[in-house]
């Protein structure tokens, strides 16, 4: 089996590829404290605009959250986003 690894391959991150990624400067636990806030909007029940339902059960989500999360919905998302704005 070959271990190598071709460093000049493109990488992405979640569908993103690493090029269009900005370099900037950002606290170290910045990414702690977004998981923080997102964790206290979930525990007070606010700034949903989502809702997955599976049979009996309601999910309330974050639709950025989701589409920050998973490439299915991102794409789901803005197929939705297109398609309301062509009505409009």
């Amino acid at each position: 089996m070959d271990n190598s690894y071709d460093f000049n391959q493109q990488s992405s991150c979640n569908g993103i590829p690493s090029e269009k990624k900005n370099n900037c400067l950002v606290s170290e636990d910045h990414g702690q404290k977004i998981l923080s806030i997102l964790q206290n909007f979930r525990e007070q029940n606010i700034f949903y605009d989502f809702k997955i339902i599976m049979k009996d059960e309601i999910i309330p989500c974050h639709r950025c959250v989701l589409a920050a999360c998973s490439d299915f919905f991102r794409y789901s998302t803005l197929s939705i986003i297109s398609q309301s704005s062509m009505k409009h």
